[in-house]
């Protein structure tokens, strides 16, 4: 069963769905608006199983997570917090997925 974990990274407070051992390799999972993490609690322990770290983000002011203060508005500087976040969570050879 996921855990749910809370990452600060900076002004952002992000909530993640977090399974599997952290020395796997890592997916991050990620979802589209309106969406939140909840999308895919359906995959995660079948990916945790397959022997990855997965971890599945709500982005800010969405689900768990804070709404941001100086909040990313391009793609590119999410998929920075995103990566940076699942960094600070311990993931290391990242594979990302999302759904929008």
């Amino acid at each position: 069963m996921p855990e749910h974990v809370l990452v600060e990274l900076g002004p952002h407070r992000l909530a993640a769905l977090q399974a599997g051992d952290r020395r796997d390799p890592a997916i991050v999972l990620v979802h589209g608006w309106p969406l939140s993490s909840a999308i895919w609690e359906p995959v995660i322990e079948p990916l945790a199983n397959a022997g990855l770290h997965v971890l599945a983000f709500d982005l800010p002011g969405v689900g768990r997570s804070a709404a941001s203060p100086d909040p990313p508005t391009l793609k590119s500087d999410m998929a920075g917090l995103v990566s940076g976040a699942a960094e600070s969570a311990g993931a290391r050879n990242i594979v990302i997925a999302g759904v929008d």
